[in-house]
């Protein structure tokens, strides 16, 4: 990669994951321009890069993420005095990709496939019993058994708390990562909830515990001062060896569920299947938009829409309650 990009790059305040995708964007730019240097880059070039994108099947939405981000490079090379007005404006004139939409896309999981998800945790990470897994945890700290006695019942124990914080509390990636043990902690009534690396400012919102999710977090952060960990990071690395206790990287977090789950399997879509979940459950879409975190009810309504059932038996339910709370 050019110095040039190298700067660029620099210059972006984001998380490891979102920098990752980003400098392999640019190094595709690279490569289209002619000669390949980023000195090049105009409308021309960037419309043919993102159509060579779409014939190749990437979605129209990936597509447009990238034309988002090359937006931002080009607003940085104006600022840089390496790119004219003129090819700024143009840039900025090319059009998302016909069928891509700038609102999310819910892509929830079926029932089926969460009561899968479970089986597959039991079989591949069985939990211990409290008693059993505190016995050996002090063991393994004495030096008196191997980690790989605890190790399932670790990585198990942090899988709950994590999924539990995304398809219950509906929390982003990001935004689960950025948790320190005090925004997170389960003697709060409510998980405080920040944009990355910018905890406890007035962008942080709270989002209120279930029972289930507060059990879940309550059990791992336990086991998590058991293992020694001396930090403010909830997440720790739990590879046999020195590092166990340490806090875990960015992108494996990223990566936590295909590691230890496998293939299909996204807090993405854990959040979306929670969204689903709270509107068949009743939860109005402003309540809804609050606990996503979104600034605008229009980025709640697709949630909304995926619900379950037809509006006869919601109207009836309503009805029947609203006699009984007359009648009382």
């Amino acid at each position: 990669m050019s110095e040039f990009s190298q700067n660029f790059l620099a210059s972006r305040s984001v998380s490891p994951a979102r920098a990752a995708a980003v400098a392999n964007l640019v190094a595709d730019l690279e490569v289209s321009c002619v000669p390949r240097s980023l000195d090049c880059l105009d409308a021309s070039t960037l419309r043919a890069f993102l159509d060579a994108k779409l014939a190749a099947g990437f979605h129209p939405n990936t597509v447009r993420k990238w034309l988002v981000m090359s937006r931002t490079l080009a607003n940085w090379m104006y600022a840089q005095g390496v790119m004219s007005a003129d090819t700024l404006l143009a840039i900025r004139a090319v059009r998302p990709p016909e069928g891509s939409s700038k609102r999310p896309q819910p892509w929830p999981y079926k029932r089926g496939e969460i009561t899968d998800l479970r089986t597959l945790l039991d079989a591949r990470w069985p939990r211990m019993t409290d008693d059993k897994a505190r016995h050996y945890v002090l063991k393994w700290r004495e030096d008196r058994t191997p980690y790989s006695r605890i190790r399932r019942h670790a990585i198990r124990l942090q899988l709950d708390a994590v999924i539990a914080l995304a398809l219950q509390l509906c929390l982003r990636r990001r935004e689960i990562a950025a948790l320190d043990v005090n925004c997170v902690s389960d003697l709060n009534a409510y998980v405080v909830v920040a944009g990355f690396n910018v905890p406890w400012t007035e962008r942080a919102r709270a989002v209120p515990f279930t029972e289930s999710a507060r059990k879940a977090i309550a059990d791992w952060l336990e086991y998590r001062n058991l293992l020694g960990a001396d930090h403010d990071r909830p997440w720790v690395a739990l590879h046999a060896g020195p590092k166990v206790g340490q806090p875990m990287k960015a992108e494996a977090l990223d990566a936590l569920l295909r590691t230890y789950v496998g293939d299909g399997w996204s807090l993405k879509r854990l959040r979306d299947t929670g969204a689903v979940s709270w509107v068949n459950r009743g939860m109005g879409v402003e309540h809804l938009r609050q606990l996503l975190g979104h600034s605008a009810i229009e980025d709640t309504l697709p949630y909304a829409q995926l619900a379950s059932g037809d509006v006869e038996r919601r109207v009836q339910r309503i009805e029947s309650r609203a006699l009984l709370a007359l009648a009382a």
